[in-house]
């Protein structure tokens, strides 16, 4: 079985997984949701579709705009 894990990538380094699915379109569409809900801008993919970057805004006290990045990574499973 092949799974999509995305990873979540800051400004800082640090790295996260954030989601594990059965598909491509799948991850894909976790990220675009995620981004629309962090009101991002200036998204850029890449042409294969599993690295984009992109301005996510920041809530609280020190409010903006912060650079993130998520990839997709496919992996075998084995059971």
């Amino acid at each position: 079985m092949i799974a999509y894990v995305v990873q979540f990538h800051d400004a800082f380094g640090h790295r996260d997984v954030r989601k594990v699915s059965r598909s491509s379109a799948g991850a894909e569409a976790y990220i675009i949701s995620t981004l629309a809900s962090a009101s991002a801008t200036d998204i850029v993919w890449e042409s294969n579709r599993t690295y984009c970057t992109a301005l996510a805004r920041v809530r609280g006290p020190q409010g903006g705009f912060e650079l993130v990045s998520y990839s997709i990574e496919e992996h075998a499973v084995i059971d």
